[in-house]
């Protein structure tokens, strides 16, 4: 592998975000906190005539708007990997949450999202150049198609990819014509119905991820609503959620805590005094021992010393793609 540009750290909205649009092209990276602090790590390489980013970033999103197009029309598919923690992704009519080892083919000239809730998320994004991948591929390749670990294919191109990773750069070409080979395969059968793009569990899931942050505000919101409002039934629910580990209930106490912490992080810049009752009581918590005690549990001190507290981040380091379902 040739690096092209090297591994570097960053802490800032403001360095991040020009960072990653030089690489990756026009997103705009959305921070979890009002200050624009962030963990980001990001380097490029170039593998088997490919070019490859290596994003790690906690933040809470990043997108790409039509009018982030507009500026700059951008010429590549990402095929981007989930090498660890999740993300929510989206491009047009398709939604999916990536867990580990699961790919998200994005197309650059339509708008997309990426949430990561706030969480420390890696990923690998293989750039894919539009005239060369059409020139192979056809209409079979677009935007929005989603490859869980799973499948056979899935697990084939991790293997070639994590061999082309270890090997000299210039010993990669057959290696990454067998990666586009298994791609076709698994884009053939995707056009012919023998795949589809989103599990009912991730879409599920997804869905859910969305209902959470619109409702935790509500201090009467659980699992049970959740489950109504998403119309399966609570035994359904808490099923697909064991893929992300969580159950319903502490995905909404984690959504709750994460935005009272941010809140409580936002009392220095421009937000206004707010008493900690207060902030806790408007993020859905009627029972103060009960946020107390949690917070504490989550964070490792109590909601009034977050001030003088740096949030700590997942140790980045970039690693080969998940190979296991």
């Amino acid at each position: 592998m040739t690096a092209l540009i090297p591994a570097a750290s960053f802490s800032h909205v403001d360095t991040f975000e020009p960072s990653i649009r030089s690489i990756c092209g026009r997103f705009t990276v959305a921070p979890s906190d009002r200050s624009g602090a962030l963990k980001g790590r990001l380097s490029l390489e170039r593998l088997g005539g490919a070019e490859m980013a290596f994003v790690g970033l906690q933040a809470d999103r990043v997108i790409r708007q039509k009018q982030d197009i507009r500026a700059d029309p951008g010429n590549h598919y990402f095929l981007v990997f989930q090498d660890r923690g999740h993300a929510l992704m989206q491009q047009g009519a398709s939604r999916c949450l990536l867990r580990e080892g699961d790919m998200f083919l994005v197309d650059s000239t339509t708008p997309s999202r990426f949430d990561y809730q706030g969480r420390y998320s890696e990923q690998i994004s293989l750039h894919l150049p539009r005239s060369s991948m059409q020139s192979r591929f056809g209409s079979r390749i677009r935007g929005g198609i989603d490859i869980k670990r799973e499948d056979a294919l899935s697990i084939a191109m991790r293997s070639v990819l994590k061999r082309m990773l270890d090997r000299d750069a210039e010993n990669n070409d057959h290696l990454a014509e067998a990666f586009f080979g298994i791609l076709g395969a698994f884009l053939i059968d995707f056009d012919d119905g023998r795949r589809v793009s989103i599990g009912d569990s991730d879409s599920l899931i997804a869905s859910a991820l969305q209902e959470i942050d619109l409702r935790y505000k509500d201090s009467d919101f659980g699992p049970q609503d959740l489950a109504d409002r998403l119309g399966v039934s609570l035994r359904v629910l808490q099923r697909a959620f064991k893929d992300i580990d969580e159950t319903p209930r502490q995905k909404i106490l984690a959504t709750r805590l994460a935005k009272a912490h941010t809140a409580l992080s936002n009392q220095s810049h421009g937000s206004g005094p707010r008493t900690v009752s207060t902030i806790a009581f408007a993020q859905g918590f009627n029972d103060l021992s009960y946020f107390y005690r949690e917070f504490g549990k989550r964070y490792g001190y109590a909601p009034g010393k977050v001030q003088s507290r740096k949030s700590n981040v997942d140790p980045v380091h970039p690693g080969l793609v998940s190979s296991g379902a």
